[in-house]
């Protein structure tokens, strides 16, 4: 399949705007609270994610907060072993308490192998919480690196996942997060009327 670069409009994802009514950049905690927010799947690289995160932990007090369905039995059976006192699987959430779990925790962390787009990080951002991304993410497309959080070139790299996560701790303040306006519905839904215009 061969796709016309110029015939093709990429239109991210978007939420209501109501989604980031009441957020607010927050100071970042002691312990920091990570939240890794994915489905349980083998494309979503937890088990890397969580081998970083201990690796952090090594030297920051770190609690992290696992949401997501359990879709690939054998991911779990490679997670579970991972867990423990600081690293614990909440389930799956509802769609109305995202916000809420998103509040609760300093930033999110999801280096997936490969990733569509990623709603996770559009209601981070909007609920002004900086992400660690993976390069591959879609959403790498619409966030600058060092601007909205920190990207992960090698998402098989727990090395670099692992500098990636501190980078954003220590860089907490330092984020602005004016790139996630770009997800509000008020902004996205206009290029898809003009779409239909055409």
């Amino acid at each position: 399949v061969t796709i016309d670069a110029e015939k093709t409009i990429l239109i991210p994802n978007f939420l209501p705007d109501q989604f980031s009514y009441g957020s607010y950049k927050k100071k970042i905690g002691k312990p920091v609270k990570i939240l890794v927010l994915a489905n349980i799947e083998h494309r979503k690289n937890i088990p890397a994610t969580l081998k970083a995160l201990k690796r952090v932990g090594e030297d920051q007090e770190i609690r992290v907060s696992l949401y997501g369905t359990l879709y690939e039995l054998t991911e779990w059976k490679i997670i579970e072993p991972l867990l423990d006192d600081h690293m614990v699987y909440k389930g799956s959430a509802e769609r109305n308490e995202i916000a809420g779990i998103i509040d609760q925790h300093d930033l999110l962390v999801l280096c997936a192998r490969e990733e569509t787009f990623g709603i996770a990080y559009a209601e981070a951002l909007l609920r002004k919480r900086p992400v660690v991304y993976g390069h591959n993410a879609g959403i790498a497309s619409y966030i600058s690196a060092g601007i909205s959080g920190e990207i992960v070139h090698d998402t098989n790299s727990i090395e670099e996942i692992s500098d990636a996560i501190r980078r954003c701790i220590s860089r907490y303040d330092s984020y602005d997060y004016s790139e996630a306006d770009q997800f509000k519905a008020s902004v996205v839904m206009p290029q898809w009327e003009a779409l239909y215009r055409l």
